[in-house]
């Protein structure tokens, strides 16, 4: 009992980290989106991972122009941001090398990242992303459907997290992505 305790005050201890403050509105470019939707991306149900806010025209979630914005709220890896990004992939029923060569072009501008940084992802023009980190240009790719593919794993079924998928869909009816 006494260990349980410790383990219990050892939870209310952990930082306790704020929901990230997202802009209502973004320019990018000649392309003006406001914010549609937004959650938190949880570990295990306890350790908030980061935000994410969904930028739109506010005519389709699952089409351009549309942004995804995530805020980091702990430290993490590229390898383990990108383990994380395959294992969804897979999970939807994407094989990873089918997504080559844009997946290992995006994922090699990945970084590590700290407390308060922040990706975002764009798909401006049909079948083209755009990846930022804290608000600089990374790259911008195109290639057939892979920008629905990618953004899929935040967005599509059997997403990434089921909780934060809803919250970004909300204001849609949710429905069998394309």
């Amino acid at each position: 009992m006494k260990h349980l305790n410790h383990a219990a005050l050892a939870l209310f201890m952990l930082p306790w980290s704020a929901v990230a403050e997202f802009m209502p509105e973004r320019s990018f470019g000649d392309i003006r989106l406001s914010q549609l939707s937004s959650g938190q991306a949880y570990y295990a149900g306890l350790f908030h991972i980061y935000d994410a806010a969904l930028y739109t025209r506010g005519t389709a979630a699952n089409e351009a122009p549309r942004c995804l914005s995530l805020t980091y709220h702990v430290p993490l890896s590229r390898d383990k941001l990108i383990l994380a990004a395959e294992k969804t992939l897979r999970r939807q029923g994407v094989d990873p090398n089918q997504l080559q060569p844009q997946l290992g072009q995006l994922h090699g501008h990945f970084r590590d990242v700290a407390e308060g940084d922040r990706y975002t992802l764009c798909h401006l023009k049909p079948d083209t992303i755009q990846l930022f980190y804290n608000d600089q240009e990374q790259i911008s790719l195109s290639g057939e459907n892979f920008a629905h593919s990618y953004l899929g794993i935040w967005l599509g079924e059997n997403s990434i997290s089921s909780s934060l998928r809803a919250a970004l869909l909300k204001p849609f009816p949710l429905q069998p992505s394309r």
